[in-house]
């Protein structure tokens, strides 16, 4: 999947020029409900957009990504997503959901990664406050993994994962991914600088 750099200049939020609207290989990122906000002023001196917190607010990508791996034919069973993120409170955002109106995949919980219900914990390390940080998740459905990088370094991995939760994250490939959603709001504002 390419990356959604939102430093490219292809689409508009709030008047301003953004890479919101579009992404490199041409497949739709739509924006449902309130529109993420377009800033340059950060700590790091970054073009970066914050999402805004509500179960109508997130970003559709049709991510187009071919079936792969073995375990589960005509799915996609192996992926990475990469978050360039800055966080600077303790409460839940939602980075990614694999299907609608259901309870995210993968979150930011008091600075530590992962999700109660589709992993049934969160990592034991996590991000530091107040810093831009890439965050990769990285799954396998065929190995039954899902693995959380930070800065490069191997922060965490849920192994042995039962079929229920490794199922949560096999994708459709016709399928599409929900950037910062959830069903029930936990998709506080998160910056982002690229996912």
């Amino acid at each position: 999947m390419p990356a959604l750099s939102f430093a490219a200049y292809t689409g508009y939020v709030d008047g301003q020029q953004s890479y919101i609207n579009s992404v490199p290989d041409g497949a739709p990122l739509v924006i449902k409900g309130a529109a993420p906000t377009y800033e340059t002023n950060s700590g790091a001196g970054t073009v970066f957009v914050y999402t805004n917190q509500g179960t109508a607010n997130y970003l559709s990508y049709t991510h187009g990504m071919a079936a792969n791996g073995t375990s589960s034919a005509g799915k996609v069973n192996q992926y990475s997503l990469m978050f360039d993120v800055y966080i600077s409170d303790t409460s839940i955002h939602s980075l990614f959901n694999t299907s609608l109106n259901t309870d995210l995949e993968f979150a930011i919980n008091n600075y530590k990664v992962g999700a109660n219900n589709a992993l049934g914990s969160y990592s034991t390390g996590g991000l530091s406050a107040s810093t831009w940080q890439r965050l990769v998740v990285t799954v396998d459905a065929d190995l039954k993994t899902v693995t959380a990088y930070l800065n490069g370094t191997q922060l965490y991995q849920w192994s042995n994962l039962d079929d229920t939760k490794i199922n949560a994250f096999r994708l459709d490939p016709a399928g599409s991914l929900y950037l910062f959603n959830d069903d029930t709001g936990e998709n506080n504002r998160t910056y982002m600088g690229t996912v």
